[in-house]
Formats: structure tokens, C-alpha cells, sequence
């Protein structure tokens, strides 16, 4: 039976809850503002660019730890 090392895919697992969280709070960012502030067009104009930065940087951060995951399994199953 094959073994994979968790502690190859984790750094990559870590980096996508970071990324999750950092777009989650830039959401949240994004939505006090156009609650509480919504006559600072800017400011809710920055934050909605932060938002999809963060979420970029998430979906990114996904795809890594596909192919991370991914090539860990491949040399699982070459042993």
C-alpha cells in the first residue's frame, strides 16, 4: 500500500486557508464599507479591487496545492 507524506501537501494546504481567510476578510472589509460608508465611492472602490485580488491570490493558492497533491500521489504510486 502506498503512504502518502501529509507533510508534502501541508505548506500548500496552509497557504489556501491563509489566502481563504485573507479574501474572507477583505469580503468583510468590502461590505462594512458599503453598509456603513456607502458615500466613500474610493474606499469601496479599493476594497472591491483588494477583494479580487484576495480572491485571485485564493484560487491560485488552489491550483498549487492541486498539482502539489497531485504529484505527491504520483510519487506514492511510483514506489
Amino acid at each position: 500500500m502506498q503512504t502518502i507524506n501529509i507533510d508534502q501537501i501541508k505548506p500548500a494546504s496552509d497557504a489556501v486557508q491563509a489566502a481563504h481567510k485573507a479574501w474572507i476578510d477583505a469580503g468583510g472589509r468590502e461590505g462594512w464599507l458599503r453598509n456603513n460608508r456607502p458615500s466613500d465611492a474610493v474606499g469601496r472602490d479599493r476594497a472591491e479591487k483588494a477583494t479580487g485580488r484576495a480572491r485571485e491570490r485564493y484560487e491560485q493558492a488552489l491550483i498549487a496545492l492541486a498539482e502539489t497533491t497531485r504529484l505527491v500521489i504520483a510519487r506514492a504510486e511510483s514506489e
